[in-house]
């Protein structure tokens, strides 16, 4: 009898219907038929009896897990996996594997298409076209404004090396300073309050906090500026939303990018505002990356079951 998996991630396979066949071939396959991210409730359901996850970025909580009785391995298609209670699976000896397939090329090319994109109003002049409107708004070039990012990683400083011909002022806030790094492309690192003060672009690349504080809360909104552009592309709850929501209906800060959010799919009220691109979680999602990411997860899966 072939054991059972769940392969959550609805796009799974899509690029490549070669990888499906081969887990078929070896295993029992359960599907994201969804079309989306599986709800709490939905998921539930489905991992009752299955042995591996191949998983996206849908929340693995204490009582989700608890109802998978037979589970022994959850893989990540991707790096981050603080959508997973990891204690309760040390507790429950389930394995926890992802991916380290490089998406820092994938993620900073997007904070790129981003900045230019909001600074040249790209979105607002192709709707004007497509409303066959001939209308021209005065844009900003980048040239000689600070980008501040919160998180000096592999995401991070790919974005720096990315933008090394924009002549941009550079400043860093990482608990962890790379301090040749930071000579060779003259990034000034400071602590959050005087990077949200005093960069015109902020671009989040850490982790997700996991606490009851948001890493970008009221306090650090309330210090930022009105000529400031906020971009995440990391997680969703490591912004206050509703604290964002209001700087952005009172134009205290001049716009936001956002790839990420605390529900996904998102359809609240940002998606109403003029001054803010939103993108439904594409960072690492392009085609030569993606793949990889798949081949590795079903790697990692095969080994542990």
């Amino acid at each position: 009898m072939k054991q059972k998996i769940l392969i959550a991630t609805a796009s799974f396979g899509e690029l490549d219907s070669s990888i499906l066949d081969k887990l078929q071939d070896s295993y029992e396959c359960v599907f994201n038929q969804t079309g989306r991210k599986l709800t709490s409730e939905e998921l539930s359901k489905l991992i009752v009896d299955v042995e591996g996850i191949i998983a996206g970025t849908e929340q693995y909580s204490k009582d989700i897990l608890d109802c998978a009785k037979n589970l022994k391995v959850i893989s990540r298609v991707g790096i981050g996996i603080d959508n997973i209670d990891l204690d309760f699976c040390q507790e429950a000896n389930i394995a926890v594997l992802s991916t380290r397939t490089d998406l820092s090329y994938s993620v900073a090319e997007l904070v790129i298409t981003q900045i230019l994109s909001f600074y040249r109003n790209i979105p607002g002049h192709h709707k004007d076209f497509k409303e066959n409107l001939w209308k021209r708004k005065m844009g900003e070039t980048i040239n000689g404004k600070t980008l501040g990012i919160i998180g000096l990683g592999k995401i991070g400083k790919r974005l720096v090396e990315i933008t090394s011909g924009f002549n941009l002022e550079l400043l860093a806030c990482d608990l962890y300073k790379d301090e040749d790094f930071a000579k060779k492309y003259s990034i000034e690192y400071c602590d959050m309050d005087y990077l949200c003060s005093n960069a015109e672009i902020i671009s989040i690349h850490a982790n997700s906090v996991n606490s009851d504080k948001q890493l970008i809360s009221s306090d650090q909104i309330s210090l930022m500026n009105t000529n400031t552009l906020l971009i995440n592309t990391s997680r969703g709850n490591n912004i206050d939303e509703f604290a964002l929501l209001e700087a952005l209906k009172s134009n205290s800060i001049a716009g936001a990018c956002l790839d990420v959010f605390e529900s996904e799919p998102y359809k609240g009220e940002f998606t109403s505002l003029e001054n803010v691109i939103l993108t439904p979680h594409i960072g690492g999602y392009t085609s030569n990356v993606r793949k990889d990411l798949e081949i590795e997860a079903v790697d990692n899966l095969r080994k542990s079951l």
